[in-house]
């Protein structure tokens, strides 16, 4: 399936997730910006986050300019003196790893795993502590793993 279906079918059944959430059971009646923020970023990476592992994939090609740029900007600010080294190692990092995954892993393999998974809704919860925005995630990543499977009976 490509990246656009996966995208598309994630993001309408993370939001079904979100209003249920919100109307329901009052999940999100306490918003800040940063979790709109969070909430938008799973929105539109956790449908795609299993194709990491393919040279074609759009969130891999998009995580590796946004860490190569993270880098730049790192890069600028420490010559500037405004920041220490951390944000340069860790942007191109990010993009060396995003950039590479590929390369060291198959076609749904270990990106389509159920560890793939948790390490991915650890990374979340770690870095929002919300546990509506991991339960999203999970809707989103899994959807993806769902399709893959119901694609390949298809066919």
């Amino acid at each position: 399936m490509d990246w656009k279906r996966h995208l598309i079918i994630g993001v309408i059944l993370q939001i079904l997730f979100l209003v249920i959430s919100l109307v329901i059971y009052k999940q999100y009646s306490t918003l800040n910006l940063i979790s709109i923020i969070a909430i938008i970023i799973i929105l539109f990476s956790s449908p795609l986050m299993p194709d990491l592992d393919i040279k074609q994939g759009k969130l891999r090609e998009w995580l590796t300019l946004l860490g190569f740029f993270v880098g730049l900007i790192g890069l600028v600010s420490y010559y500037m003196r405004i920041i220490s080294v951390d944000l340069i190692i860790f942007g191109f990092l990010f993009a060396f790893v995003s950039f590479s995954l590929c390369y060291i892993t198959k076609h749904r393999g270990i990106t389509h795993s159920f560890l793939f998974i948790l390490v991915f809704l650890f990374i979340v919860y770690i870095t929002t502590k919300n546990i509506s925005v991991v339960i999203q995630a999970l809707i989103g990543i899994y959807s993806h793993l769902l399709l893959d499977g119901l694609y390949i009976k298809i066919i």
